[in-house]
């Protein structure tokens, strides 16, 4: 009776370089998921941090709670615009890409912290408004931040490396072709942003926080 062939396709070179060449995206996930987590455990601490992200937590339900669609829309796009033009900024820096990798640490401590305050205080009712009016659209938010950053990690390396390191020079529409995939990590910010403004709107309305 023969033995049945291993398939050994998954160990070959091209999965390993494909596995490493996403080592970047990983490495922001991870960051954005300890945001998270660490938002969401320091809220259970009664210190100065904790009272300052409570009134910013407040503010933000009430906020949510009795603004129109519109206004909602535009709050989400300046709050999610925020974060990718430090993103756009920083990675025109040589020095950038140390910094840039913790911006996606720094929205995940944010929902990390308004979701941990929501059920601490309100328990399934402030859960279901997490999973009902802030997830839809920061699931969206956050990937296109995320692949946002790790686009700007990559120029910002490349820039370095050429610049001060001389490795080589900047290829002909290099910059061009990452303003445009920037932009178009700006357009899937603002659909995120409609999709906040839709599911705060519908269901915000269901919670008495």
């Amino acid at each position: 009776m023969s033995r049945p062939k291993l398939n050994y396709k998954i160990y070959n070179g091209k999965n390993i370089k494909k596995l490493f060449e996403n080592t970047g995206l990983y490495t922001l996930t991870i960051l954005f998921s300890c945001g998270i987590i660490i938002g969401a455990a320091i809220i259970n601490h009664d210190n100065m941090m904790t009272e300052k992200i409570k009134e910013f937590s407040d503010t933000y339900i009430l906020t949510k709670s009795g603004q129109g669609i519109s206004e909602i829309f535009l709050n989400s796009v300046i709050s999610n615009s925020v974060f990718l033009f430090v993103n756009l900024f920083l990675s025109f820096s040589l020095i950038g890409y140390p910094i840039i990798i913790w911006i996606p640490f720094l929205k995940g401590l944010g929902i990390g912290s308004i979701c941990g305050y929501l059920y601490s205080i309100y328990k399934f009712s402030g859960f279901g408004f997490s999973i009902l009016t802030i997830f839809p659209g920061a699931i969206v938010s956050t990937f296109a931040l995320i692949s946002a950053c790790n686009s700007a990690c990559v120029y910002s390396k490349n820039a370095y490396s050429k610049a001060i390191l001389g490795k080589g020079q900047f290829e002909k529409g290099e910059t061009r072709f990452y303003i445009i995939k920037q932009m178009i990590y700006f357009i899937i910010c603002a659909a995120s942003s409609l999709i906040d403004s839709i599911f705060s709107f519908i269901f915000s309305r269901f919670f008495e926080l």
